[in-house]
């Protein structure tokens, strides 16, 4: 059995937009918070995908 390579999502902006891109995490941050994250997850039977922080890449191609 072969370990399978984790799948990486995520979200592009505009990156002169800096104040989108606080606002989100921001928002998002809040929704994790609140529990609304997990549940949202949860919903779409994902939660197994759920990372334990939310982490900032500065850009760049995925890392693949």
């Amino acid at each position: 059995m072969t370990a399978e390579k984790p799948i990486r999502y995520g979200i592009a902006f505009n990156k002169n937009d800096t104040e989108l891109q606080k606002a989100f995490r921001a928002a998002l941050l809040k929704m994790v918070g609140s529990g609304d994250y997990a549940k949202l997850i949860d919903g779409y039977g994902l939660s197994e995908l759920v990372l334990p922080e939310m982490p900032v890449d500065g850009g760049g191609p995925a890392n693949g």
